[in-house]
């Protein structure tokens, strides 16, 4: 089975609520004593904003402590028992450290009913936050939908400002129960565009089912949201290993959606292992599949290694090389202006050759603003030709305008650009 993807950075906690559960049970203990307890002392302060975090005299207690910090957790639990939702919530949420509120708030929202998340949501968007409040947001709604996912649904329908917790909910609801899932998303979509909830539903099914997500994502027009469910399945690919993310696009009939499939799946290696991705594109026979994935692999390995990056564009289908190439061009011309101009000029005629013009025109338009003004000309669209020129030129303008007019004035430019610039 397909490992789940990363979680996210707030769910870390989980693995700690048995110590949590045992710190209540200490909590309650406690709290039958009279005294008040250094915990009650922390909040207190904190709640007054009369002790500044760490002061105090001799013999205080350090509240950035992991005792401390416990403590103030356990505490906080003791004030909220026998509150209402909203109001242990509150406590909750004046816990200064991010990582005990956040573990505080997991252990709250497991044992919240289905029944009060709403209210608890209403009061999350009118307090006042310390910080990571999108994330502890992300938070509740991933334990609402884990117990209802239809109110959160319906709760984010008539509360606009939380549409964006909307597909946390679906992928949550898709992995528990894809087919309720998907018949919710389809029955819910009108039109003829893109389903807008259908990328969710497939990034919540691929860790688990990459069958069904990708008979979904074949089902979707081309369109954004393919897009998404397209790089959900790459990542889901991915933690199963290279080889079954490599042998994946060949099950796939339709070109266009193997090339993206190629694409996605290319890029996300590239992060890890741009070289490991290079030699994958450049195995490829077609330049139609390697065209849309070379750029941003070449992006990657030349940021490594600059002549592994050059290596890998001349082993590219000449269709696929240019894309590559504009890619590389910065990183190289960034050390060697001269050697990256003469590496350009190599493969004058390949397949839109324009684009590694314009992109070695811009990488060198401040250092080198003469050569980079000179190379416009080996634009061969006229409009394209015309249109960097007066960029480039305007740029270098605001700098040094006497320079710009000499060079029109010496060069033979388009008469359109001689008049503005020769002014």
């Amino acid at each position: 089975m397909v490992k789940p993807l990363a979680m996210k950075k707030s769910t870390i906690i989980a693995s700690h609520l048995s110590m949590l559960a045992l710190g209540a049970a200490v909590a309650f203990v406690s709290s039958k004593k009279t005294e008040e307890s250094p915990a009650e002392t922390l909040i207190r302060n904190s709640e007054n904003s009369s002790v500044s975090r760490g002061s105090g005299g001799a013999g205080s207690m350090d509240s950035g402590s992991p005792r401390s910090r416990r403590e103030t957790r356990e505490g906080t639990e003791r004030k909220t028992a026998g509150l209402a939702p909203t109001e242990s919530f509150g406590k909750i949420n004046k816990l200064g450290d991010t990582y005990e509120r956040q573990r505080a708030l997991m252990d709250f929202f497991d044992n919240l009913a289905p029944d009060d998340f709403a209210s608890v949501a209403d009061e999350f968007q009118r307090m006042t936050h310390y910080d990571n409040e999108d994330s502890e947001m992300e938070l509740l709604f991933l334990a609402w939908a884990k117990k209802d996912p239809m109110t959160p649904l319906a709760y984010i329908e008539e509360n606009p400002d939380t549409r964006r917790n909307r597909d946390e909910v679906l992928e949550t609801w898709a992995g528990a129960d894809p087919a309720a899932a998907e018949k919710w998303a389809m029955a819910k979509h009108e039109g003829d565009g893109p389903n807008p909830y259908m990328a969710a539903i497939i990034k919540g099914i691929a860790a688990t089912d990459i069958s069904n997500a990708s008979r979904l994502t074949a089902n979707m027009p081309m369109s954004r949201e393919r897009g998404q469910a397209i790089e959900a399945m790459a990542k889901a690919l991915l933690m199963n290993g290279t080889e079954a993310a490599f042998a994946f696009p060949d099950t796939i009939k339709d070109e266009t959606l193997k090339g993206g499939f190629v694409m996605m799946i290319a890029q996300n290696l590239a992060h890890q292992d741009p070289q490991a991705a290079a030699d994958w594109v450049a195995s490829m026979d077609k330049g139609v599949l390697q065209e849309r994935a070379a750029g941003q692999v070449a992006e990657r390995l030349a940021r490594v290694d600059v002549s592994k990056a050059a290596d890998f564009v001349a082993k590219l289908q000449p269709e696929a090389r240019a894309n590559a190439a504009e890619h590389v061009i910065p990183s190289m011309s960034r050390s060697d202006i001269a050697g990256t101009a003469k590496w350009v000029s190599s493969m004058a005629g390949t397949p839109g050759y324009d684009k590694m013009v314009e992109s070695f025109v811009w990488s060198c338009d401040e250092r080198s603003p003469e050569q980079s003004a000179a190379w416009i000309s080996g634009v061969a669209n006229v409009e394209q030709q015309t249109r960097l020129y007066h960029r480039m030129l305007g740029n270098w303008a605001r700098n040094d305008q006497n320079a710009v007019r000499n060079w029109v004035a010496a060069n033979n430019v388009p008469e359109n650009v001689r008049q503005r610039f020769s002014r």
